[in-house]
């Protein structure tokens, strides 16, 4: 008997402290403030197009692998996610799409490392919709997107990330838009899309209040999966270098996203 009270006591001790660390990791997730380094610096790691589970479990552990490899290398102070995390086509449960969502937070969560997520045009193609995906994010502890302004359902959301000298001081705003699937604001549904009216105009809204309180000498940089009809421009008529092993597939209506933002 007195053996197994000291069992419980002790499963409860673990328990409690297990609780105490998970909650810390929670609010110190919650309370982080978004900072330049002491060199003014501040690193962003980009994944995009990862489409786990859609070649299988073994290329899904190379692709982990990879993740943390890179994160190792990096040490980033936050890492974007651009879409397309997963292929949400793969299955029509719920559950299993959970499972294939975890993947690619996995490492992060490992590393314990501040992420951002957007939607490609994949990952809202199976059970769930974007808002549901957007509220299952929400419910890892390294997602910002709880934490930070947005707008329509966090679909659209901003970092702003403050001074070396002073974490009250806005130095840069990070910006992450949500392109939708296919269709440009209601014109021509074979069209892919775009930044939705809408965000455009809550962007102009902050910009212009970032401009008001902060002044104009702020950093800024958007994260969005759909490339604008600008870059299929670029390639047409100026010299580019690299590989492409895919033409970008651009919204063929031009909404105004690049003039918003220049």
């Amino acid at each position: 008997f007195i053996l197994n009270i000291m069992k419980l006591l002790a499963s409860l001790h673990f328990s409690c402290y297990f609780f105490l660390v998970f909650l810390s990791t929670l609010l110190s997730a919650s309370q982080q403030t978004f900072q330049f380094n002491k060199n003014g610096e501040y690193t962003i790691l980009q994944f995009t197009d990862l489409h786990f589970c859609q070649d299988g479990p073994e290329k899904d552990s190379k692709s982990q692998e990879l993740q943390r490899k890179i994160l190792k290398w990096i040490k980033p102070d936050l890492v974007v996610f651009s879409g397309d995390a997963v292929s949400g086509w793969v299955t029509d449960n719920a559950e299993e799409f959970e499972i294939c969502y975890k993947k690619f937070i996995d490492p992060i969560a490992e590393a314990q490392i501040p992420y951002a997520y957007i939607f490609g045009n994949h990952d809202a193609e199976g059970p769930l919709n974007r808002h549901q995906v957007a509220k299952l994010d929400e419910t890892y502890p390294f997602s910002v997107r709880k934490h930070v302004e947005g707008f329509e359902g966090m679909l659209d959301f901003m970092i702003p990330v403050y001074s070396s000298k002073d974490k009250h001081k806005l130095a840069a705003n990070i910006w992450l838009f949500d392109t939708g699937s296919q269709s440009c604001d209601g014109f021509d549904s074979s069209s892919w899309g775009c930044v939705k009216r809408g965000a455009l105009d809550w962007y102009n809204e902050k910009s212009q209040e970032i401009k008001e309180q902060h002044g104009t000498n702020i950093h800024h940089i958007a994260f969005l999966h759909i490339p604008i009809p600008e870059i299929i421009d670029l390639i047409n008529t100026q010299r580019v270098y690299g590989v492409v092993g895919e033409q970008p597939n651009c919204p063929v209506v031009n909404n105004g996203f690049f003039d918003a933002v220049l």
